[in-house]
């Protein structure tokens, strides 16, 4: 199914288009969304995670449904439905048990991010309800790096 983005006017994925909360028929697309956070002048953050092994790291990202784009073989940029995410840098040196690196991902409904997470053979926390208004859940990849994902839960 897809939607008219009200901005820009292209037909876009409905998955891709969220509506105004005060004005509900007025729809924006991602990128029309993207264009007005910069001219808010919104600052933009994108984690770079530490890895030890490049090729596992970047299969072990596939393998939960992140899209992983290898600049060379020390860099890679991981996105999830072509939104940056983190990068992956390669740090030979990196001790993993030491390693403190890690991110936190706000998501529409972290419910279908744990299955898919634990579908995949990854070991992952349980989805929890906290104090802070989050439904969320934790996994670390095989560098040690910790990814959080939550969900606001409406109150």
């Amino acid at each position: 199914m897809t939607v008219t983005c009200s901005c820009c006017g292209q037909e876009r994925p409905a998955t891709q288009v969220g509506q105004l909360q005060c004005h509900p028929a007025t729809r924006v697309c991602r990128d029309c969304i993207s264009w007005l956070h910069h001219q808010a002048g919104m600052v933009e953050t994108t984690p770079t995670f530490p890895v030890v092994d490049m090729a596992a790291t970047i299969a072990f990202y596939e393998s939960i449904g992140f899209v992983v784009h290898a600049y060379d073989d020390g860099f890679a940029f991981v996105q999830y439905e072509d939104v940056s995410v983190f990068d992956l840098d390669l740090r030979r040196d990196l001790d993993v048990s030491r390693n403190m690196a890690g991110c936190f991902l706000i998501v529409p409904d972290s419910d279908v991010w744990h299955a898919r997470v634990v579908a995949a053979g990854v070991s992952a926390g349980p989805l929890e309800e906290t104090p802070w208004g989050m439904r969320e859940f934790a996994f670390s990849d095989p560098n040690g790096n910790r990814v959080r994902v939550g969900t606001t839960i409406s109150t």
